[in-house]
């Protein structure tokens, strides 16, 4: 028996592709954590789903699954539409019923018959309110809230941010991509693939670094660069005060993206000392979404991400109107978000 925790963290596409090769032809039993959308729809066909203090287990592959949470989520939210609209409709009816009870019991002062139809209009009215009390009750389903900026920038359409022309990347005198050549726009998601070791993040610290004419930048252009030695947090300030450091970002904002990303309630003004790796992992990466910039440069983002913060970063970056430049063994975030692909082999770069 196998027991896998987290196997295809650092690894690239090729290793993956062997992993997996390796595992179907394993002949015992296999049990795997992951976070990786690719690998499980690959790999699994029996999930164990931890999920509100509570493990739940799923017969089939991680499609089906998918599938059968967004069919959940839609039957959930059409019982609890159906369950409000009786509420409503008994309250109404209630209203309507007692107003009418009222004006015949003062009706009634005149003419005695009408205290009657009173009586029984107001009996029917209290009917009506057991009714509503005895309902049962339905939880109202949780809704993701959207990930998006409230201050926007004004940005031109189709506007370069930065433009790399023949660019020779070297490390340590050894060449490692020849003529590296890409241009960024207003709205591009712009993925950088490739085998480990290739030289990806060192071409994206090359492009920083460059100057004209080799790279040309846009006047406005502001660069957030997200990386995993989390020198751009303060150990001594809260999770709060390290996003809002800096950003013109509400604090409602910053506790929308802390909760989006797991890390909810009193937990934002805990000091980002006390946090686990992974947890600063999270942090970083949201100082870096809120920082105001309109170009953001995203090197393996999705390490230490569950699948539901995965999911709520896709969904921003998806909505982002600035450019993104994004490293990342994610293939199911680069098929989502990217709309163009370069790939670095062999010294040399392509786009896919």
């Amino acid at each position: 028996m196998l027991l896998l925790d987290e196997p295809t963290t650092h690894l690239d596409e090729k290793n993956i592709k062997w992993l997996l090769r390796a595992l179907r032809n394993f002949s015992g039993s296999i049990l795997a954590v992951s976070h990786d959308r690719y690998f499980l729809k690959q790999f699994a066909d029996l999930l164990w789903v931890f999920e509100n203090h509570q493990v739940k287990e799923f017969t089939g592959d991680f499609v089906h699954f998918i599938e059968f949470r967004k069919s959940l989520s839609l039957n959930q939210k059409n019982v609890y539409k159906s369950a409000k609209n009786k509420s409503r409709q008994l309250q109404k009816s209630a209203q309507i019923i007692s107003s009418k009870a009222d004006k015949l019991a003062k009706t009634s002062i005149r003419n005695p018959f009408y205290g009657k139809k009173s009586k029984k209009l107001a009996h029917l009215a209290k009917n009506n309110q057991r009714r509503i009390e005895n309902l049962e009750k339905v939880e109202k389903p949780y809704e993701k809230k959207s990930l998006k900026l409230r201050n926007s920038f004004n940005l031109k359409e189709g506007k370069n941010f930065i433009k790399v022309l023949n660019l020779d990347v070297i490390r340590e005198e050894r060449l490692l991509v020849s003529g590296l050549s890409l241009t960024i726009s207003t709205g591009d998601k712009v993925a950088l693939i490739g085998d480990n070791g290739v030289g990806k993040t060192t071409s994206i610290e090359a492009i920083m670094c460059a100057k004209a004419p080799v790279v040309t930048r846009s006047e406005n252009l502001e660069i957030a660069y997200f990386h995993q030695d989390l020198s751009q947090l303060d150990d001594s300030k809260n999770l709060l005060e390290n996003i809002l450091n800096g950003s013109l970002e509400s604090e409602q904002t910053a506790r929308d993206f802390l909760g989006a990303f797991g890390i909810r309630r009193d937990k934002v003004f805990q000091k980002t000392i006390s946090l686990s790796g992974g947890e600063k992992i999270k942090l970083a990466l949201i100082k870096t979404l809120l920082s105001g910039a309109n170009l953001l440069i995203l090197d393996e983002p999705t390490n230490f991400l569950d699948i539901t913060a995965v999911k709520a970063l896709e969904d921003f970056l998806l909505g982002y109107s600035g450019g993104v430049l994004l490293i990342s063994h994610d293939r199911e975030l680069v098929e989502t978000v990217a709309n163009k692909i370069y790939k670095i082999s062999g010294q040399r770069i392509i786009e896919l």
